[in-house]
């Protein structure tokens, strides 16, 4: 990267909620949802400049909008405190940017680069998909009793789904 600078202005975390599910004998929590309300607008201080010898690629005006889901799997009584993380959009973020250098005299539209970069989003992180971080692996905790198995964490489906929509 030549020069990144995401902005002065952090991103906006509106309507922060958790939502706590226990275990069968009620002790322990194994799961905690914690839901945000994303929006990420640095406006025009935001610059990414990508430079391969003389020719660059900038993206400026970035703006993402959407609810974003955080999921702290099998809390646990020991370091890293949970051991896995589900990370997923309920609804597919709405976004936009610009290009400018090389990016901008691609021969294809800033709107094609943009529906290419929302596929990959909801191919990856919108229900029921999820990026899957497997702490216990990550700290080397596969001796713990209690070790979040690999399928558990990335297995898991959500309890349900209902998207409505009002027709008029």
């Amino acid at each position: 990267f030549h020069r990144p600078h995401l902005g002065d202005p952090p991103p906006q975390l509106h309507g922060i909620k958790t939502v706590v599910c226990h275990g069968k004998d009620g002790d322990l929590a194994q799961e905690v949802q914690i839901v945000l309300d994303l929006g990420f607008h640095p406006g025009s201080s935001m610059d990414i400049c990508l430079a391969l010898g003389p020719l660059r690629a900038a993206v400026s005006d970035l703006s993402v909008q959407g609810r974003l889901c955080v999921c702290l799997m099998g809390l646990v009584p020991r370091k890293p405190v949970i051991s896995g993380i589900k990370l997923f959009f309920e609804n597919p973020p709405e976004m936009s940017f610009s290009l400018s250098g090389v990016a901008a005299a691609l021969p294809v539209t800033p709107q094609k680069i943009q529906e290419y970069i929302q596929d990959a989003i909801c191919a990856s992180m919108v229900l029921p998909n999820s990026v899957d971080i497997h702490m216990d692996s990550i700290w080397r905790a596969f001796a713990e009793p209690d070790f979040l198995e690999y399928h558990d964490l990335h297995s898991i489906m959500p309890l349900g789904l209902l998207r409505a929509s009002v027709v008029s």
